[in-house]
């Protein structure tokens, strides 16, 4: 039995989400909070496998609410917002930088069109991330002073003989990728594609909070889109993302909306099989936090078709799912810290 506590300051909003997880029964609904200040009280005290946080309350809102929990009694949170297509939506992945696992579009109305959706979705999330061991959340203080010793252009005079970066993440990934985007200088000088598991509607705005904080330019990959060096290529919702090679040799994309793979659609071992299969001997591919166990095969099928492969470390990883299974494989050469990871690659092309 999985033992929620629930955050928001709007009861009708709490009796709505507590009917919903009661309906599952490995759910149960152990306390209602109704501000920040009570779910940092109540978290210490009830011991809850899993939290939903509202994010607008009074007294202290969600995110503040988090980044306390998170520091003093890390619990796995998933974000419950109405704001995914709001302005206000910032605060969410302000939300997943402190540490929440996930964001999920908050249930409306039972009468709603939209609630079946919803609801599935929430429950999903919160079977999957409910009783996950977190680690204690850090500030990346070491990080900033990494990123201030990169060197400017000058660094890369010499022609790397790789030209892809491709990079799967999953909970926690949206703090790791701030981290390490924002440390990676202007001029560097492959193109990156990352898959990150998130819930449809939110890969917009990520991608938009992430672009804020880095000199690097992020978008969305499109069909056929030629990999440029210095641009970072999300995978859209709903599709695999793949790598071919042309017989000029750039690089591009290609997607299709193949059934999930372990679940996830898109999946990180769709794109590392594809970059083992296409152009492996000239890329470097790596796994930042996440639960589960999507990217491992991939990543093997990587390094035994001579790419340069690695993980985030256990002391930076806010879940060790995903890297602790491609290191059971064999598939790592690198183990390394989040705090470390952009000097680190930035040396392997200098």
């Amino acid at each position: 039995m999985k033992r929620i506590l629930i955050v928001d300051d709007v009861k009708t909003n709490y009796l709505l989400l507590k009917i919903l997880l009661e309906t599952e029964e490995n759910f149960e609904v152990v306390g209602w909070s109704k501000d920040g200040v009570e779910a940092v009280a109540m978290t210490q005290q009830l011991q809850p496998d899993l939290i939903t946080m509202d994010l607008e309350m009074p007294n202290m809102n969600g995110l503040e609410a988090t980044r306390t929990i998170m520091a003093a009694h890390p619990t796995p949170i998933v974000v419950v917002s109405s704001y995914v297509n709001e302005p206000q939506k910032n605060l969410t992945y302000n939300a997943l930088n402190e540490g929440a696992l996930a964001v999920v579009e908050k249930p409306v109305s039972p009468m709603h069109p939209d609630y079946q959706r919803l609801s599935q979705q929430l429950i999903k999330s919160l079977n999957t991330i409910a009783g996950l061991k977190l680690i204690k959340h850090k500030n990346n203080k070491k990080s900033q002073i990494i990123a201030n010793n990169l060197k400017p252009s000058s660094q890369f005079i010499t022609p790397s003989k790789y030209q892809l970066l491709a990079i799967g993440s999953s909970a926690g990934g949206p703090n790791a990728l701030l981290t390490l985007l924002k440390d990676l200088p202007k001029d560097f000088p492959l193109p990156i594609v990352i898959v990150q598991h998130i819930h449809e509607g939110f890969l917009d705005g990520l991608v938009n909070w992430l672009q804020d904080s880095t000199k690097l330019s992020l978008k969305i990959a499109l069909e056929g889109e030629v990999l440029k060096m210095g641009n970072v290529y999300f995978a859209p919702d709903k599709n695999h993302l793949l790598i071919k090679q042309q017989a000029n040799r750039q690089l591009v994309v290609e997607l299709n909306t193949h059934p999930p793979i372990n679940g996830f659609q898109p999946s990180v071992s769709v794109l590392f099989e594809s970059i083992a299969k296409n152009c492996a001997s000239t890329s470097i591919g790596g796994i930042l936090t996440g639960m589960g166990n999507d990217g491992g095969d991939g990543l093997l099928a990587m390094r035994n078709a001579k790419s340069h492969t690695f993980i985030q470390d256990e002391d930076s990883a806010l879940v060790y799912g995903m890297p602790s299974y491609a290191l059971k494989l064999g598939a790592v050469e690198k183990v390394i810290n989040l705090d470390e990871m952009a000097n680190y690659l930035c040396k392997v092309l200098d």
